[in-house]
Protein backbone atom coordinates (compact mmCIF):
# COMPACT_ATOMS: atom_id res chain seq x y z
CA UNK A 1 0.00 0.00 0.00
CA UNK A 2 1.12 3.44 -1.09
CA UNK A 3 1.42 6.26 1.60
CA UNK A 4 0.03 9.80 0.49
CA UNK A 5 2.42 12.53 0.71
CA UNK A 6 0.16 15.34 2.68
CA UNK A 7 1.23 19.13 2.97
CA UNK A 8 0.58 20.36 7.10
CA UNK A 9 1.31 23.00 9.62
CA UNK A 10 3.85 22.30 11.93
CA UNK A 11 1.60 22.20 15.50
CA UNK A 12 2.44 24.40 18.09
CA UNK A 13 3.23 21.04 20.19
CA UNK A 14 5.48 19.83 18.38
CA UNK A 15 7.43 23.31 16.67
CA UNK A 16 11.22 22.70 17.34
CA UNK A 17 13.72 25.09 15.00
CA UNK A 18 16.25 21.74 15.14
CA UNK A 19 13.50 19.38 13.85
CA UNK A 20 11.15 22.14 12.22
CA UNK A 21 12.45 24.95 10.84
CA UNK A 22 9.83 25.27 9.02
CA UNK A 23 6.15 26.22 9.48
CA UNK A 24 5.26 23.78 7.08
CA UNK A 25 6.34 20.14 5.95
CA UNK A 26 5.64 17.38 3.82
CA UNK A 27 4.64 14.03 5.59
CA UNK A 28 3.28 10.99 4.47
CA UNK A 29 -0.09 9.51 5.61
CA UNK A 30 0.22 6.81 7.82
CA UNK A 31 -1.46 3.51 6.82
CA UNK A 32 -3.05 1.05 8.92
CA UNK A 33 1.06 0.11 9.66
CA UNK A 34 3.48 1.18 12.40
CA UNK A 35 5.92 2.77 10.35
CA UNK A 36 9.03 5.22 12.38
CA UNK A 37 10.14 6.62 8.95
CA UNK A 38 9.55 10.66 9.48
CA UNK A 39 9.68 11.32 13.57
CA UNK A 40 6.50 12.62 15.57
CA UNK A 41 4.33 11.70 12.26
CA UNK A 42 1.64 9.99 14.68
CA UNK A 43 1.90 13.45 17.16
CA UNK A 44 1.51 15.31 14.02
CA UNK A 45 -1.90 13.48 12.74
CA UNK A 46 -3.31 13.79 16.51
CA UNK A 47 -2.37 17.17 17.06
CA UNK A 48 -4.40 18.26 14.20
CA UNK A 49 -7.15 16.44 15.11
CA UNK A 50 -7.06 13.80 12.59
CA UNK A 51 -7.38 9.97 13.10
CA UNK A 52 -4.22 8.10 13.40
CA UNK A 53 -2.31 5.72 15.30
CA UNK A 54 -1.23 6.31 18.75
CA UNK A 55 1.55 4.85 19.90
CA UNK A 56 1.79 6.58 23.28
CA UNK A 57 -1.18 4.51 24.33
CA UNK A 58 0.24 0.80 23.29
CA UNK A 59 3.86 1.61 24.64
CA UNK A 60 4.14 -2.36 25.03
CA UNK A 61 3.84 -2.52 21.14
CA UNK A 62 5.53 0.77 19.84
CA UNK A 63 8.56 0.68 21.53
CA UNK A 64 10.13 -2.98 20.88
CA UNK A 65 9.78 -1.26 17.47
CA UNK A 66 11.44 1.96 18.34
CA UNK A 67 14.21 -0.08 19.55
CA UNK A 68 14.25 -2.15 16.22
CA UNK A 69 14.61 0.90 14.10
CA UNK A 70 17.32 2.30 16.63
CA UNK A 71 19.47 -0.93 16.36
CA UNK A 72 19.72 0.27 12.61
CA UNK A 73 19.95 3.61 12.66
CA UNK A 74 22.63 3.22 15.23
CA UNK A 75 24.59 0.80 12.75
CA UNK A 76 23.95 3.80 10.25
CA UNK A 77 25.52 6.22 12.54
CA UNK A 78 28.90 3.92 13.48
CA UNK A 79 30.03 3.83 10.06
CA UNK A 80 28.92 7.75 8.81
CA UNK A 81 31.51 8.36 11.68
CA UNK A 82 34.14 5.93 11.08
CA UNK A 83 34.40 7.26 7.67
CA UNK A 84 34.29 10.80 9.17
CA UNK A 85 31.06 11.73 6.81
CA UNK A 86 29.82 14.52 7.87
CA UNK A 87 27.73 15.94 5.64
CA UNK A 88 25.25 13.05 6.16
CA UNK A 89 25.45 12.50 10.17
CA UNK A 90 23.29 15.47 11.16
CA UNK A 91 20.22 14.10 9.32
CA UNK A 92 20.62 10.76 10.83
CA UNK A 93 21.23 12.13 14.13
CA UNK A 94 17.50 14.41 14.05
CA UNK A 95 16.18 11.03 13.04
CA UNK A 96 18.31 9.29 16.27
CA UNK A 97 17.02 12.28 18.76
CA UNK A 98 13.93 11.78 17.55
CA UNK A 99 13.67 8.07 18.12
CA UNK A 100 15.03 8.76 21.50
CA UNK A 101 11.98 11.37 22.28
CA UNK A 102 9.37 9.19 21.14
CA UNK A 103 11.00 6.69 23.07
CA UNK A 104 11.11 8.71 25.86
CA UNK A 105 7.79 10.06 25.73
CA UNK A 106 5.62 7.08 24.44
CA UNK A 107 7.22 5.01 27.78
CA UNK A 108 5.47 7.39 29.81
CA UNK A 109 2.55 7.54 27.96
CA UNK A 110 2.32 10.76 26.27
CA UNK A 111 2.35 11.94 22.81
CA UNK A 112 5.64 13.92 22.17
CA UNK A 113 5.46 17.76 22.76
CA UNK A 114 8.81 19.76 21.60
CA UNK A 115 7.44 23.02 22.96
CA UNK A 116 7.44 22.41 26.74
CA UNK A 117 10.62 20.95 28.53
CA UNK A 118 8.63 20.60 31.73
CA UNK A 119 6.50 17.94 30.75
CA UNK A 120 9.95 15.72 30.81
CA UNK A 121 10.52 16.77 34.21
CA UNK A 122 7.18 15.16 35.53
CA UNK A 123 8.04 11.39 33.74
CA UNK A 124 8.48 8.96 36.10
CA UNK A 125 10.53 6.55 33.79
CA UNK A 126 13.13 8.55 32.33
CA UNK A 127 17.27 8.43 32.21
CA UNK A 128 19.53 10.81 35.08
CA UNK A 129 19.79 14.15 34.13
CA UNK A 130 17.70 13.47 30.61
CA UNK A 131 17.02 17.22 30.09
CA UNK A 132 20.58 18.55 30.15
CA UNK A 133 21.44 15.63 28.28
CA UNK A 134 19.29 16.73 25.42
CA UNK A 135 20.37 20.09 25.62
CA UNK A 136 23.87 18.78 24.39
CA UNK A 137 22.70 16.11 22.22
CA UNK A 138 20.56 19.38 20.32
CA UNK A 139 23.23 21.64 20.35
CA UNK A 140 26.09 19.51 19.26
CA UNK A 141 24.54 16.69 17.06
CA UNK A 142 27.29 16.33 14.32
CA UNK A 143 29.85 15.20 17.54
CA UNK A 144 30.92 11.91 18.10
CA UNK A 145 30.58 11.89 21.20
CA UNK A 146 26.47 12.93 21.04
CA UNK A 147 26.32 10.06 18.80
CA UNK A 148 27.58 8.10 22.06
CA UNK A 149 25.63 9.66 24.65
CA UNK A 150 22.71 9.82 22.39
CA UNK A 151 23.41 5.55 22.34
CA UNK A 152 23.70 5.37 26.45
CA UNK A 153 20.47 7.24 26.63
CA UNK A 154 18.34 4.86 24.72
CA UNK A 155 20.08 2.36 26.47
CA UNK A 156 18.83 4.00 29.83
CA UNK A 157 15.69 4.22 28.49
CA UNK A 158 15.12 0.88 27.74
CA UNK A 159 15.77 -0.27 31.27
CA UNK A 160 12.86 1.86 32.32
CA UNK A 161 10.91 0.58 29.99
CA UNK A 162 11.47 -2.75 31.30
CA UNK A 163 11.20 -1.42 34.91
CA UNK A 164 7.80 0.05 34.13
CA UNK A 165 6.80 -3.26 32.32
CA UNK A 166 8.05 -5.45 35.18
CA UNK A 167 6.00 -3.08 37.61
CA UNK A 168 3.04 -2.83 35.23
CA UNK A 169 2.96 -6.96 34.90
CA UNK A 170 3.14 -7.23 38.92
CA UNK A 171 0.36 -5.49 39.46
CA UNK A 172 -2.38 -6.96 37.06
CA UNK A 173 -1.38 -10.39 39.42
Amino acid sequence: MHNQEKKMKVPPELMHPFFFPDKEIHINVPDREFTLHENFMYEMFYYHGENAIRPWEQPETAIPLVIKEWDHLKNVLEHLHSQRDQSTILIHMKKGIGLFLQFLYWSNDEAVKLNDETVIDNFIYKPVNVQERLNFLLSRPRLYHSFIQLAELIKEQEKQFVIKMIKKNASRK
